[in-house]
């Protein structure tokens, strides 16, 4: 029995941001079934960049604008019609965000309409009796072409492609499902359930590893030289292959595990190219993510509710905090306020559900994780 087609991953070690580098690649690839008859189906593209926040495109939060270029510049060559869109996290705005990635100036450059999702209309649908708000845009185009970048994440360990779809929630709506899903386990049903919703609209998925992220991502961790880009059609396959050359098991990553079942797809049907099979990078810091889920999972129910008792971390607020409000407005729990005197962040401790959106939206990282005792002796 063949592998089925979209369980291949095409990988391709590349050193540096190089537009026609990049571009070549594109043509090499999307020449192959099935994306060429998928292009050929489709006239009017949406493409999705990871557009966290304002962060310059050295800071590696955010997908490199060379991706975006390249694959502009490749569809304008198939006369597509072309809307680039995301909605950042939080309240940042959509404009501060454009001119710090570089995809403005893009977009600009190539007469590219920029989206700020939300703006155009949001479509609610009921999902396992969950409100999701949806940009409209996506029901509106004729595909998907998802731009995701490869990250550590505090919170769910990685993020790349599938995880870049929970940006078709517009604005504090993101914020909302975080306050109703703080744990982990719950909030990976809510990436899957964004996924399986929209995947019959996507038409392939680029990861951006060029450079990535490693330790305590999404936003404040280190940029890392990864030197691959990935590419396959369907984003839980791109996400295994990548995860796992980053050092993560399959069983750690919940939600791409789930989704690879939810597709009917096993392990041994996904087919990495040969040169990058068993590859796996070597000292990618991970262990900052993955310690406490795998130490409290391995306890027994007595000794996980004592060992809780001690081993914490919550957000920190340091000298660098420039009072500009952005963690205070984004927490969906309202675990914050502004002090009245100095205008400095302050958590309350009790109502804090560890969701490290404070984290992930500081435009200048300068929230921390701050790590009890015990949590230090083992971190």
């Amino acid at each position: 029995m063949n592998t089925p087609i979209n369980s291949k991953v095409y990988i391709k070690a590349i050193n540096e941001y190089n537009v026609e580098q990049i571009l070549e690649y594109y043509r090499e690839i999307f020449e192959l079934e099935p994306f060429k008859t998928k292009l050929e189906k489709t006239q009017y593209i949406l493409l999705k960049p990871n557009m966290l926040g304002a962060h310059h495109p050295n800071k590696a939060v955010t997908t490199h604008p060379a991706i975006l270029e390249a694959m502009i510049i490749y569809l304008k060559e198939l006369d597509k019609k072309v809307v680039v869109g995301d909605s950042p996290g939080g309240i940042v705005t959509a404009e501060s965000v454009w001119k710090a990635t570089g995809f403005g100036e893009v977009c600009k450059r190539h007469k590219v309409e920029l989206v700020n999702f939300g703006k155009n209309g949001i479509i609610t649908k009921q999902i396992n009796g969950t409100e999701y708000h949806f940009e409209k845009l996506i029901y509106e185009v004729d595909g998907i072409i998802n731009l995701a970048k490869m990250k550590t994440h505090s919170l769910m360990l990685y993020t790349g492609c599938v995880k870049n779809f929970y940006g078709l929630i517009p604005g504090l709506y993101k914020s909302e499902l975080h306050r109703q899903f703080p744990q982990p386990k719950d909030f990976a049903q809510v990436i899957t359930n964004v996924y399986l919703h929209i995947k019959d609209k996507v038409l392939f998925n680029v990861l951006d590893g060029i450079v990535g992220m490693e330790g305590e991502g999404p936003s404040a961790g280190k940029p890392r030289a990864f030197n691959r880009l990935f590419i396959s059609e369907i984003a839980p396959v791109n996400d295994y292959a990548a995860s796992r050359m980053m050092g993560f098991k399959i069983e750690q990553i919940e939600y791409i595990k789930h989704l690879l079942n939810s597709l009917d797809l096993k392990i041994e049907d996904i087919q990495i190219e040969e040169a990058f099979k068993d590859e796996i990078l070597t000292d990618v810091a991970i262990k900052e993510v993955i310690f406490r889920k795998r130490f409290l999972d391995s306890l027994p129910a007595a000794l996980k509710k004592f060992f809780n008792r001690f081993f914490d971390y919550y957000p920190s607020f340091g000298d660098a905090c420039i009072r500009c409000g952005v963690c205070v407005q984004s927490c969906p729990v309202k675990a914050l306020r502004l002090d009245k005197d100095d205008q400095k962040p302050v958590l309350d401790k009790a109502k804090c559900i560890k969701c490290m959106c404070c984290h992930e939206l500081c435009p200048i990282h300068a929230v921390s994780i701050k790590k009890s005792l015990v949590a230090k002796l083992f971190l």
